[in-house]
């Protein structure tokens, strides 16, 4: 089914990037320019596993173009090892925090007996429930807080590790390596703005 609504989709493209005469020849960049359009008609407007995630679609089809092999989770990890020490803290922290909703829940069901057997004399129980809302409000905020922060700093170190060790690749390269169009300058410096950053995804919060 999704196979038959992309070719339906490329024809609709073919026939509203063909031109009006037969045997005109269609030059390079025009071919670009087709190409460019037919991947943001299918990007824009056929069913995604990803959900209308654009971005994230444009990358799986450059990917499949170049015949790239995507990394594994646990390379990236492997990759961020001097990161270890610091993302330790941070997946405490994280645990921590994810602690706060079952107590909440705890001290929520604590809270209402109070009410039991019509009790009306539970102002100072009352209030000791409340400094416990309270502090767990405040410690949660606080993992929260530092969650973001560190798994967002693991994410950006990695990503200028990452982008340096790329660029360290390319200027050991021979001379025959520029020579692939695939490797243009323009190419490689977008390569290097736009795939190490990528990997901050898998290490941050998202």
């Amino acid at each position: 089914m999704g196979d038959d609504k992309k070719e339906d989709a490329e024809n609709i493209v073919d026939d509203m990037l063909s031109p009006d005469e037969p045997n005109a020849a269609l030059t390079v960049a025009s071919k670009t320019v087709r190409e460019s359009i037919r991947e943001s008609f299918l990007r824009d407007f056929l069913p995604s596993d990803h959900l209308g995630d654009a971005q994230t679609e444009a990358y799986d089809i450059e990917i499949e173009k170049i015949g790239a092999k995507k990394a594994r989770l646990g390379q990236i990890f492997l990759d961020a090892r001097e990161l270890w020490p610091l993302l330790g803290v941070a997946f405490a922290i994280c645990c921590f925090n994810a602690l706060s909703m079952p107590l909440n829940a705890f001290i929520y069901g604590h809270a209402f007996r109070m009410f039991e057997n019509g009790r009306k004399d539970n102002v100072g129980e009352a209030f000791v429930f409340f400094l416990f809302f309270l502090g767990l409000g405040v410690v949660s905020m606080v993992a929260a807080f530092f969650t973001t922060y560190l798994f967002g700093k693991i994410g950006e170190k990695l990503t200028m590790s990452m982008r340096v060790r790329a660029f360290r690749s390319i200027i050991y390269q021979d001379g025959s390596y520029f020579d692939n169009p695939a490797h243009t300058p323009g190419k490689l410096i977008t390569r290097l703005a736009t795939d190490a950053p990528n990997v901050k995804a898998a290490m941050d919060t998202r």
